[in-house]
């Protein structure tokens, strides 16, 4: 697997995504009202690797609503520790809890998540501003399961509304400025999801497992089309997709061809 990317370090991303569904309830199913026309979705944990023009999702998985996000950000680090060994791991401030920090740190691998703005990151952030403190300080995550002891650095971004604050965390000796550097790397997992629904087959069916296996097959198709550009801008996703259907094309025909029996022989 290793042999795909050019770099030696590594990074991946995971991240969660929900996908819309029309039929009727069903305890695999989620609960999302930002879903169109639906409150109900298929819900999927993504493993990407997240590179240059070469962004590959690795792995995978249904998940219920019962299920902890927590350990299922362990099975995918798992994954990825046993095919790649990555170096770091980008996740948005949707993993910032307690329990999934000890789980992150548990690990040989690095990882940088944005810091959510509670009251204490936010006094932080105003000191920062007026030039009262640091942009690196050692700071603790707390929670109803304990504490976790992290790195939180402090990054100014201009925007059309002024300055503003981005602070991150991580267990990595790295600049606030490698840590904006490095996460912005994580946008390619989102654009990854988006791109899977050019792969997707259309349908109009309520069963889940077919839309489940529907999102699994873009996804095989979505890793093709990648391995297939090796990097280049070339073939775009329409150009892919028409070479797909050309070649399975010429191989029904060549099958349909294959099977026909042979002329009868006739003697001299």
């Amino acid at each position: 697997m290793g042999e795909l990317f050019s770099s030696r370090e590594l990074a991946i991303a995971v991240d969660f995504t929900v996908i819309p569904y029309y039929g009727e309830e069903n305890p695999m199913l989620v609960s999302d009202s930002r879903l169109p026309g639906t409150n109900l979705g298929i819900k999927f944990a993504v493993l990407s690797v997240v590179e240059e023009s070469k962004t590959l999702t690795l792995k995978t998985k249904q998940v219920n609503p019962i299920e902890s996000e927590v350990s299922v950000l362990g099975e995918m680090l798992d994954y990825a520790e046993e095919v790649l060994n990555p170096s770091l791991v980008l996740l948005d401030r949707g993993f910032y809890s307690v329990e999934a920090i000890g789980e992150l740190k548990s690990r040989s691998m690095g990882f940088i998540m944005p810091a959510k703005k509670t009251n204490p990151v936010k006094k932080t952030c105003k000191k920062f501003k007026k030039g009262e403190a640091p942009p690196e300080i050692g700071y603790t995550v707390s929670g109803a399961k304990g504490e976790e002891d992290v790195r939180l650095l402090l990054t100014e971004k201009e925007t059309e509304n002024g300055t503003e604050i981005h602070p991150f965390i991580t267990n990595l000796e790295i600049t606030p400025e490698e840590a904006s550097e490095n996460y912005s790397w994580r946008w390619r997992i989102e654009t990854n999801i988006r791109e899977l629904e050019k792969f997707k087959p259309q349908t109009t069916s309520q069963s889940m497992e077919l839309r489940r296996l529907y999102f699994l097959f873009s996804v095989t198709l979505y890793n093709l089309w990648i391995i297939t550009r090796n990097g280049s801008e070339h073939p775009r996703a329409r150009e892919f997709k028409e070479w797909l259907e050309f070649e399975l094309l010429a191989f029904k025909v060549l099958e349909e061809y294959m099977a026909e029996p042979p002329p009868p022989h006739t003697p001299a």
